[in-house]
């Protein structure tokens, strides 16, 4: 029998192990101390709080587990079921898009273009998968309701499982099925984080993304900008008269989806940058009316 050893030792032990798989030493510890406090079935807190206690044994199988599954380029995330998107909980499923901290370029885009945070905003987030922008939107926005469309019908109970989480499923409605096939309209502001991998970019994912994301969040076709030349008619339609659309974009495409949404009858264009001051945002007015 192997000798009693302590949360910290196999902390330390599975950072060790871990190691290859992040940037740095510092980055693998905060992953093992993901990775033990769900293993254990504890509060993060509570296992922080109790680094002295025993590891028990019979929990060793599944810590090993959960350490191959990471040696196999399986994203933290996936392992443990959960992720922090803009500071709040989610839970991560298969059937989702792994929250990322990309996105929330859109969360800061709709806070400087409405910068009154009580407004009884009217928000449609298209594509909204694990529910992460719906209910970021619903918290950061405290007099909002959000709908949240999208085809994946697992992606949904996901999706609503994440409002419950975070208290706001009075102020959050989930809708499965097209964009089009959405009666609602009049909607104040449209987000959405669509699939905007080229084809050719799609076979160069890192194997963390490919491997574990579902290809229908991923996948913008040929040239990555499929979901844009479908739906900015119809964003047109289901927006107030100057109703605002931000979506996201993959780097290179901003331009392009700014000519995409010209022809549909949008103006007064605003682009966002991320950290690396490339543009990943563009925001849009609805002028047709």
């Amino acid at each position: 029998m192997n000798p009693p050893v302590t949360y910290e030792q196999v902390l330390r032990e599975t950072a060790k192990k871990i190691s290859g798989k992040f940037a740095s030493k510092e980055q693998a510890l905060y992953g093992a101390r993901r990775l033990l406090p769900h293993v254990l079935s504890l509060d993060p807190v509570k296992f922080a709080a109790n680094f002295k206690e025993t590891f028990p044994e019979n929990r060793r199988a599944a810590l090993d587990k959960a350490v191959n599954r990471l040696l196999a380029d399986e994203p933290v995330t996936r392992v443990i079921g959960q992720t922090t998107f803009y500071g709040y909980d989610f839970i991560v499923s298969p059937d989702v898009l792994d929250p990322r901290s990309d996105m929330e370029i859109l969360i800061d885009a709709a806070k400087e273009i409405f910068p009154n945070r009580a407004a009884p905003l009217k928000i449609l987030d298209v594509g909204t998968g694990s529910g992460c922008l719906s209910v970021t939107f619903a918290k950061e926005f405290p007099n909002s309701y959000v709908t949240g469309v999208d085809i994946s019908e697992k992606a949904l109970i996901t999706a609503v499982k994440n409002a419950k989480l975070n208290n706001i499923e009075d102020r959050c409605a989930f809708f499965s099925g097209e964009l089009s096939d959405l009666n609602e309209e009049n909607f104040d502001l449209i987000v959405s984080n669509p699939p905007y991998i080229s084809a050719a970019g799609l076979t160069f994912l890192e194997s963390s993304v490919r491997n574990y994301d579902p290809l229908l969040a991923l996948d913008g076709g040929e040239d990555g900008l499929r979901f844009y030349e479908r739906f900015f008619t119809d964003f047109s339609k289901k927006l107030m008269p100057n109703g605002t659309v931000i979506v996201e974009a993959g780097i290179g495409q901003a331009r392009c989806i700014k000519d995409i949404a010209c022809r549909a009858g949008f103006g007064d264009f605003a682009f966002f940058q991320d950290g690396a001051e490339f543009m990943r945002a563009v925001a849009c007015k609805n002028i047709t009316s």
